[in-house]
């Protein structure tokens, strides 16, 4: 029972570490599609140097820079448009609660 215990700990903690490479191949083939990091100015990549907080805001800005010109922001409601929806959907509320009073009122329901 004893040699169990280590062995189950070894397999509970390596399940994690078989599902990370996966996950982390995905990262790179998404950032491909985009087209967002391509390294530094002189098209190298330094990898065995850190990032810098500078280089690291300078790429996130340039992936969201890109994502935004990638999406087609004609399928997307404006904030205009979900206020005035969100008013109409008050205006519909107060409508079902008169009904709903009023159906009660015919069927006796309410309290009086």
């Amino acid at each position: 029972m004893k040699q169990l215990f280590p062995l189950s700990i070894v397999l509970l903690s390596s399940t994690s570490l078989f599902a990370f490479p996966a996950a982390a191949q995905e990262v790179p083939n998404s950032t491909e599609s985009i087209d967002c990091l391509s390294g530094y100015a002189d098209g190298t990549f330094r990898g065995d140097q850190p990032v810098t907080r500078d280089e690291f805001a300078a790429g996130l800005n340039a992936c969201l820079n890109q994502l935004e010109q990638q999406l087609d922001l004609d399928n997307y409601a404006t904030r205009s448009e979900v206020e005035a929806t969100i008013q109409y959907q008050r205006e519909l509320n107060d409508e079902l609660g008169i009904l709903s009073d009023r159906l009660d009122e015919l069927s006796g329901d309410s309290p009086q």
